[in-house]
């Protein structure tokens, strides 16, 4: 967790680069190589962190308010937990249970 602004080479926000679209660029990749097993499975993990903020649509970029490591780090969580519903539209998923977040591939 980076506790001030910082940027990648891309202008991305560092944070979100590596928790959100490092996450998101690495599962994606293999959804090819998935696609092609008998029994693929995604399993996201996120933490706690993810149970004390709730997704803020307006700054996802974190430009908007002041920076916070810890808000920003909870944000990407929460975010990251999003993927698998993602996962889903390419075929890989269907929910393990109506109350669960957890998700298991098809």
């Amino acid at each position: 967790m980076i506790d001030k602004r910082e940027l990648t080479e891309d202008g991305l926000e560092k944070n979100f680069a590596t928790s959100t679209l490092g996450v998101y660029i690495f599962t994606t990749s293999l959804i090819p190589v998935l696609q092609k097993e008998q029994d693929p499975q995604v399993i996201t993990v996120s933490s706690g962190g993810m149970l004390v903020q709730k997704l803020n649509t307006n700054d996802l970029r974190s430009e908007r308010t002041p920076f916070d490591g810890t808000v920003v780090y909870a944000q990407n969580k929460v975010r990251d937990m999003g993927f698998p519903r993602l996962h889903c539209t390419h075929g890989l998923c269907r929910p393990s249970s109506k109350e669960s977040l957890l998700w298991d591939a098809q």
